[in-house]
């Protein structure tokens, strides 16, 4: 099952700057906001060690 606790979660603001729609951006925001504090943290991090291993 994958979930934050074992994949990246992609904020609200990057979905905008992807250019995806609205509708999945309010989506995103719901779920993003679910999140503790803590979570929100690690998933920012988890998404920077990503884009440095895929800018390599």
């Amino acid at each position: 099952m994958i979930g934050p606790e074992n994949s990246v979660i992609v904020s609200p603001e990057e979905m905008k700057a992807m250019g995806r729609p609205e509708a999945e951006i309010q989506a995103q925001a719901a779920r993003w906001n679910e999140l503790s504090p803590e979570e929100r943290e690690e998933q920012l991090c988890r998404a920077a060690q990503q884009n440095a291993v895929i800018g390599q």
